[in-house]
């Protein structure tokens, strides 16, 4: 494995990890900054771009933690791909309410 491979990869894992704490934080300009301008996000409550999604998060008001598991990131070429778990806390069950 390639130094730059490492390196890319290990990108990949840092920026899961900062959707997880920009998210819970509701730190909106520096969560949106982690998005491509095409890309989407797609869960039980939303699917769509991520504008979108943040303010669909906002108007539900849901005060969640995200607990992330070890992520696996692959680099090949110019493709990557991420896996990782997650376990979603939702208190007031806020975050499981239909839009």
């Amino acid at each position: 494995m390639e130094i730059e491979q490492v390196i890319d990869e290990w990108k990949i894992v840092k920026l899961l990890n900062r959707w997880v704490q920009t998210r819970d934080t509701m730190d909106v300009d520096h969560h949106l900054g982690l998005w491509t301008p095409d890309g989407t996000m797609h869960v039980g409550f939303f699917s769509g771009g991520c504008r979108g999604f943040m303010q669909t998060v906002i108007d539900k008001g849901a005060d969640t933690r995200h607990f992330m598991g070890v992520p696996l990131s692959e680099v090949r070429g110019n493709r990557a791909r991420a896996v990782t778990y997650v376990l979603l806390i939702c208190p007031d069950r806020t975050c499981a309410r239909p839009s």
